[in-house]
């Protein structure tokens, strides 16, 4: 009889159980050794996965940042620094009067920014009315455009004169309708316009707005003011100008002409013409005496 078939006795099992269950304990044991290191070197992979990524958003993040930084620097950015506003006086058989008809209005664009404006166009218009204007006015042109386009150096001005007429001529806002105004015929008048550039780093346009509610003028250390408010609308710029996807664009009042009353110097007497010879009948032939 072969070992292999001997009956293995109880102290022998006993002791081949204890070394299995001692065995088995050992084997736990090192998988669970085996299965924390896997958890811990997972986490430590996955820490610094977390902050290669986030280390990476970052300096991308800074680098657009600074690109960013940089484009705000240096770009063109166009406002409306002031306007001249240069009184005109009527002319009457060549000589000038005192008294002022209306006044030249001369904004100064300027470029505070560090690059040159590109492409750069504007528009000024104006408007007496009875009633408050609709909102959405100054999404309106009365008037056409100053040639152009043009460009503006950096911290230079353009300088030119508003109110276009649609011939090309330059219009002037009238003293008239602000007396007017003083009578009640008027009780709103308002100046408001854009300009439109781009600057040397991006083709989208760029665009700066205005508007003036206007109550009269003043002589401010010499020089003629008008005495304004801002308006509720129409000031702002590039992105802000957008926010409304489709601005109203409400009718204008029919524009209303005004009463000019020029005083005249001793003297002159206003140019009229001539009036026009009343027609005669021909004569028919008369009988000698």
């Amino acid at each position: 009889m072969n070992d292999e078939d001997k009956p293995l006795s109880v102290a022998a099992f006993e002791s081949f159980v204890t070394e299995y269950k001692t065995a088995q304990s050992k084997h736990d044991e090192h998988q669970t050794k085996n299965r924390d290191w896997s958890i811990r070197t997972f986490v430590a992979v996955a820490i610094y996965t977390g902050v290669t990524a986030c280390l990476f958003i970052l300096g991308t993040c800074t680098l657009q940042t600074e690109k960013d930084n940089l484009y705000y620097a240096q770009r063109a950015s166009v406002i409306l620094h002031d306007a001249l506003i240069v009184p005109i006086s009527a002319i009457v058989n060549q000589v000038q009067t005192n008294t002022v008809i209306g006044y030249f209005f001369i904004p100064q664009w300027e470029n505070t920014g560090n690059t040159a404006a590109l492409d750069v166009n504007n528009i000024v218009n104006f408007q007496f009315s009875r009633d408050d204007l609709a909102e959405g006015f100054t999404n309106i042109d009365t008037t056409k455009k100053v040639d152009g386009p043009a460009s503006i150096g950096p911290k230079q001005y353009l300088s030119a004169p508003a109110f276009r007429q649609p011939d090309g001529t330059v219009g002037f806002f009238p003293q008239s309708c602000l007396n007017e105004m003083q009578d009640n015929k008027y009780r709103f008048s308002y100046i408001w316009g854009w300009t439109r550039y781009k600057d040397v780093f991006r083709t989208i346009g760029r665009v700066t707005k205005f508007c003036w509610r206007i109550f009269g003028t003043m002589n401010l250390r010499g020089n003629i003011e008008f005495i304004h408010a801002l308006c509720d609308e129409g000031n702002c710029t590039d992105e802000s100008c957008d926010k409304i996807k489709s601005p109203p664009r409400p009718k204008l009042p029919v524009a209303e002409t005004c009463k000019i009353e020029i005083a005249l110097p001793p003297g002159a007497t206003p140019t009229l013409p001539a009036p026009a010879t009343p027609p005669t009948a021909p004569l028919s032939p008369q009988s000698p005496k």
